[in-house]
């Protein structure tokens, strides 16, 4: 599998390269951006938990 992780210098080069949002994309962009920022939050807490439950399991 080839490596999609962007380091941040990659990132950074790219967020400033582009034109800045309007409002209309903002309106769209940012619900989208939070869910997004929620899903990660609870795939933590689920990975986590699988840790957890996998150190029980080793006892």
């Amino acid at each position: 599998m080839a490596n999609t992780k962007k380091t941040s210098e990659q990132t950074t080069k790219q967020s400033t390269t582009k034109k800045p949002a309007t409002k209309s994309t903002k309106k769209v962009i940012q619900p989208i951006a939070k869910e997004n920022i929620e899903i990660v939050n609870k795939n933590k807490e689920v990975k986590e938990e699988i840790k957890m439950l996998k150190e029980e399991k080793l006892d």
